[in-house]
């Protein structure tokens, strides 16, 4: 297939059956391809044998990232759980496609508050990346409504660590455990340092836009006040 033009490959595993469905969308460096390391592929063999649904999408730019997405929107079925994999090298600034493009995390976060209605207020977000769990903090900034729940590395990651955490985490998630039992057994199973491995819900992002609203509505307030003390001192020199 074009590399530009069409989707790399997308390969679909019992999606209609399951309750919940990961749609894995993998981008891949040059290195990548030439060594195998295929963490999304890898993960859709686990999906297989643990019983969820899974679409994968292997993209290589923007337009087809962006393709893969519209596909995840327009194949939701309700009461499905729709999970959205990422998995792509990423920074703090935000994560890179084959070919080189770089979306940061604030653009990224836009395109989540477009796609999270879509898919009923039910996305959960695995961000297999380094400095996956960035996403969060550029969401937190623009929206409440961008997501169910975030998972992902709060630093740098390997990806043979991140494989071997989202394997663990869907092999909870297919037992029905809760979210934040599963990314506890994350950090269990790779060994790596707790709070690694971090979870955000959507009621946590609320919560944050509530806090933000209510500092700003206190710091507006008290600056009017001091205006009008400011004021009144002027008109009694």
């Amino acid at each position: 297939m074009s590399a530009h033009g069409k989707l790399g490959q997308q390969r679909t595993t019992n999606a209609k059956a399951s309750p919940q469905v990961v749609h894995i969308i993998e981008s891949l460096t040059p290195d990548d391809i030439l060594s195998g390391r295929e963490e999304g592929e890898a993960l859709r063999r686990v999906l297989e044998q643990v019983g969820l649904g899974c679409r994968y999408y292997r993209v290589v730019s923007g337009q087809t990232f962006i393709k893969a997405l519209v596909k995840v929107g327009e194949g939701h079925v309700r009461g499905q759980l729709p999970v959205v994999h990422i998995s792509a090298h990423g920074s703090e600034a935000g994560f890179a496609l084959t070919d080189g493009t770089r979306l940061t995390w604030e653009d990224f976060g836009k395109i989540c508050q477009i796609l999270n209605p879509q898919l009923d207020s039910k996305l959960i977000l695995c961000m297999s990346s380094c400095h996956g769990h960035e996403a969060y903090r550029a969401i937190s900034k623009s929206s409440d409504d961008s997501f169910h729940a975030l998972v992902g590395p709060k630093g740098t990651i390997s990806v043979p660590d991140s494989l071997i955490g989202f394997a663990t985490f869907y092999h909870h998630m297919a037992k029905n455990t809760p979210i934040h039992g599963a990314v506890s057994a994350m950090g269990a199973a790779t060994g790596l340092a707790p709070g690694t491995f971090v979870h955000t819900s959507g009621d946590a992002l609320r919560a944050s836009h509530r806090q933000r609203e209510t500092a700003e509505k206190f710091r507006a307030a008290l600056e009017t006040f001091a205006a009008a003390i400011a004021a009144q001192a002027k008109r009694g020199t």
